[in-house]
């Protein structure tokens, strides 16, 4: 009976070790392939950032003005760039420039197409919402898997101006 025991227990550590030995090389192969991704994700950010950079002025045609961009690096990498509207450009205009850009061949692969069909949607959704004492501020648009667009809207504060009226030291006294 030892002797099956002592069986059992080899073919247990035999079994144990395998087990071991696999879960690091399988440890090691999720991490390989992580670093890989995390690669092309970084690859794909500095990409879609040099796109963005690069085609301001088309932005800037359909009325927005890129006003910053972030990058988040991590599992779910993305790119997010914060458009503001600087110019009300007619609809019927957007639209003939999107399909300007289709016509010519796909640079940044339809990026920027996409971003600016984002932005008609955007637009869209402004013309529905209508919130008190609020005007659109900025339109985010997140580069990512998923990707998304933001619209914050903002209370307008009215500045009101006043003069100062402030005696002069200066001035005799005139009486």
């Amino acid at each position: 009976m030892s002797e099956l025991f002592d069986k059992i227990r080899i073919k247990a550590e035999e079994v144990s070790g395998a087990v071991t030995e696999a879960a690091g090389e399988v440890k090691q192969a999720m991490t390989e392939a992580t670093q890989e991704l995390k690669s092309v994700g970084e690859d794909k950010l500095l990409e879609t950032a040099n796109a963005i950079s690069k085609n301001r002025p088309v932005f800037e045609e359909a009325g927005y003005t890129v006003c910053s961009m972030e990058m988040e690096l991590g599992l779910n990498p993305k790119v997010v760039a914060h458009f503001r509207r600087h110019a009300e450009v007619p609809l019927r205009e957007q639209e003939l420039l999107i399909a300007e850009l289709e016509k010519k061949p796909p640079a940044e692969g339809n990026l920027i197409i996409h971003m600016l069909k984002s932005l008609l949607k955007v637009r869209t959704m402004e013309n529905r919402v209508h919130l008190d004492q609020l005007a659109l501020a900025e339109v985010a648009l997140e580069v990512g898997i998923p990707p998304s667009a933001r619209i914050t809207w903002r209370e307008q504060v009215q500045v009101k101006t006043a003069v100062a009226q402030v005696a002069s030291a200066n001035k005799p006294d005139k009486t």
